[in-house]
């Protein structure tokens, strides 16, 4: 949606998508030494590939990147909506 709306300021899909990569790269160069810097899931399987992160706690980690981006789309979720829930 994003990429369409750009089609006509010449910055293109392939724009849009550099932008999100070093949106990306910014955060892990920026807090990557405080964190380890998981932005997302595929970062431990590959890792694990390469014989850098222990193939024991992949799982562990995807599931708990997983389960945390889905409750953090639900805040947002529930904040864009603008209704406020009653108790």
């Amino acid at each position: 949606m994003l990429a369409k709306s750009c089609r006509n300021r010449r910055i293109g899909f392939a724009g849009v998508v550099s932008a999100f990569g070093l949106s990306v790269l910014t955060m892990a160069s920026g807090i990557g030494h405080l964190s380890g810097c998981d932005l997302n899931p595929t970062l431990p399987a590959g890792l694990a590939v390469g014989r850098r992160f222990p193939r024991k706690d992949v799982v562990a980690y995807v599931l708990s990147q997983v389960l945390g981006a889905c409750a953090g789309a639900d805040v947002l979720f529930v904040y864009a909506s603008g209704k406020a829930e009653s108790a």
